[in-house]
């Protein structure tokens, strides 16, 4: 099973607001890690069983609040974003964070959004914080950390017989260009 599969993270929102509720789900010790973010600001992380989660999220559904997918939601909060990025890289770790053990969202500090940010994105007046933000969507492969870069002067690009991927050499932003006029130069 793929870990994005064992370990999926789910949101709750609060109608216009920018309160969300963050379910991070390990399916291999059958653990839930529960966060609430109001704005600026979140809870401790509590660590749930599966009968204590599926009882707050009843709770809140029963309460008004709604399930969302990120691509369904015009911006959210630099907050929420950096929690998500917590969460993947404490997926990634093994469940495992170096500072805080057992806790993907155990740093206090985070990087918050002015007020005015915040009552824009509250009142889905900004459509989009791909300017001066985070992305509005996010899944495993956005927020997962890079296996292994290869920059495009590395050997891996230029001997496929040791590994690489010659095909991948040409897509390359600006391989094809530079290669094409080194033809014209003979």
């Amino acid at each position: 099973m793929k870990r994005e599969e064992e370990s999926p993270l789910y949101f709750l929102k609060q109608g216009k607001s920018v309160h969300w509720f963050l379910f991070g789900v390990n399916r291999v010790s059958k653990k839930i890690y529960f966060l609430e973010i109001i704005g600026n600001d979140s809870t401790q992380t509590r660590i749930l069983s599966l009968q204590g989660a599926r009882y707050i999220w009843k709770t809140l559904i029963n309460d008004g609040v709604e399930r969302v997918e990120l691509r369904d939601v015009p911006a959210i909060p630099s907050h929420v974003d950096q929690r998500i990025r917590e969460w993947w890289k404490f997926v990634n770790n093994n469940f495992l964070d170096r500072l805080h053990g057992e806790d993907p969202w155990g740093s206090l500090e985070v990087e918050g959004d002015s007020p005015e940010t915040l009552t824009k994105i509250a009142g889905d007046k900004i459509t989009s914080l791909d300017d001066h933000g985070p992305s509005p969507t996010a899944n495993f492969w956005e927020y997962r950390e890079q296996d292994d870069e290869v920059s495009p002067s590395e050997s891996r690009t230029n001997h496929p017989e040791e590994g690489g991927d010659f095909d991948n050499y040409w897509n390359q932003e600006g391989v094809f260009e530079e290669q094409s006029d080194m033809q014209h130069e003979f």
